[in-house]
């Protein structure tokens, strides 16, 4: 069995996001993001730590203008672990999601996303990116119906695919003759 650690999250922003700012010129944004499930009388709502590393300047410049408390965002990334000694020796455990990709669902608290017509055009390219728009599906080809009746062709039954496999190992087959488990 391979491992996996991946998260997704869709919430808001508790509080405008924290700037951490590394040695190298890289800075971290640090966030709370609420997630609530539930009805509406038995709301609930989960808190949880979101550290995004950000390496270009107008990237930078742009999330801390359009990330406030309130902002709808999507995150992936991976959960991880570490632990904080405090001063009255004691050991704190700290769990967060390490985001990978960040998506902005709305640019404002009041849930309307901005239109390109009111940003600068450097903002405008941003936020496309940031703000993912539906694309198109693409059409589905008719579908191929077999012929009934007289017109349908004469087919030989195709033969069962026969297991030979030892006990505790599961095949199946992969439709073009070979056999995959």
């Amino acid at each position: 069995m391979k491992d996996v650690n991946f998260v997704a999250l869709a919430g808001r922003l508790g509080t405008d996001p924290k700037v951490h700012v590394f040695d190298d010129g890289n800075r971290m944004l640090g966030m709370s993001v609420a997630t609530s499930r539930g009805s509406a009388e038995n709301k609930r709502t989960e808190w949880t730590r979101v550290n995004y590393r950000v390496y270009a300047e107008k990237e930078f410049e742009f999330l801390k203008r359009h990330l406030v408390e309130g902002t709808a965002i999507h995150i992936t990334g991976t959960l991880r672990n570490f632990t904080k000694s405090q001063e009255n020796g004691q050991t704190t455990k700290i769990t967060f999601v390490q985001a990978d990709s960040l998506t902005i669902l709305t640019f404002r608290e009041d849930g309307q996303s901005d239109t390109d017509d009111e940003m600068d055009p450097e903002d405008a390219a941003m936020a496309a990116m940031y703000d993912p728009q539906p694309t198109p599906a693409a059409p589905t080809p008719p579908v191929q119906r077999p012929a009934r009746g007289r017109d349908a062709p004469a087919v030989a039954p195709q033969p069962k695919a026969q297991s030979v496999a030892a006990p505790g190992i599961a095949l199946r087959p992969a439709g073009n003759g070979e056999v995959t488990f």
